[in-house]
This record gives structure tokens, sequence and C-alpha cells, in this order.
């Protein structure tokens, strides 16, 4: 246990952020504490720490530019799922999915991903019904093709 010198509430250990050289390996004041203060300072701060962001975005371009396209290359299935999932958004055909549908969906594009891996061919994923024709973005209604196989397949939706 350990007492916020801000509030004076004795707390956990675990209330607290860690800091090397604090007692007990954590701050002097609790997370609740931390994050007013933040706040706070943020807000009175605003437009000095925005021109500061911007400062540095343009000072290190090169640098955030190569960092970006590292991070999409790393987690090409989550930029592909989150496109999807936007452009089915835009049209309002995306229902409430379940955690479990969500994890259908994103071992959907991963797998397409795979295939591309494994046999050098591209793949995609496809809506069985388009969404342009009504479709929703949802497990039951993809399929994994190869990418001439989707492009030929156009919005095409046989029953």
């Amino acid at each position: 246990m350990k007492t916020c010198k801000k509030c004076n509430i004795q707390q956990k250990l675990s209330n607290f952020h860690k800091k090397k050289g604090g007692k007990f390996g954590v701050k002097a004041s609790c997370k609740t504490c931390e994050k007013i203060r933040t706040s706070l300072f943020y807000k009175e701060n605003k437009e000095y720490i925005d021109n500061r962001c911007k400062e540095y975005n343009k000072k290190n371009i090169k640098e955030r530019v190569i960092y970006r396209k590292c991070w999409l290359e790393k987690n090409r299935d989550k930029t592909i799922r989150y496109c999807a999932d936007r452009r089915a958004k835009k049209m309002e055909l995306t229902p409430i999915l379940t955690n479990n549908e969500k994890k259908q969906l994103e071992y959907i594009y991963k797998k397409s991903r795979s295939l591309t891996e494994l046999t050098g061919i591209p793949h995609e994923v496809d809506h069985i019904k388009p969404l342009v024709k009504g479709g929703l973005h949802h497990p039951d209604n993809l399929q994994i093709l190869t990418r001439s196989e989707n492009r030929s397949k156009g919005d095409s939706w046989h029953l």
C-alpha cells in the first residue's frame, strides 16, 4: 500500500505508474491523479503541443513514411480488414458482429494472405453476395478467391 501525494488516499501499488527511481518503484501520485494532471496540462497547452507535433512531423517526414510503410506491411491483414469494414460501414451493410464473428473475419483475411504467400498467386477476400447488391460484410458472406477470379466476378452474383 502507498499513499498518493496528490489526493492523500492510500492505494495498492498497482494503482501507480512504474518509475525506476521512485520509492517502491512507482510514481508518487496515483494513476487517477496523473490522468487529471496530464489532461489539464494538455488543455492549457493544446496549441503549443499541436504545433510541436506538426513541426516534428514535418522535420521527420521520411522516417514517418518508412515507419508507416513498415507498420502497414507487418499488419497487412488488419489493414485490409479495416478497409473492407470501412467500405461496408459506408454502405451501412455491416451487421453488429460478435467477438467470435470478428475473429472469423480476421482469420479469413489472414488465410487469404497466407495462401498468397504460400502459392505466390495473389488471393483476395470476396463477398459472395456483393455489397452493392445488398450483401453483408459478414463471415458467412465471404470467400477466398484468386485475384483474377475475384476481378472477373466483379459484382455479379448468382443464386
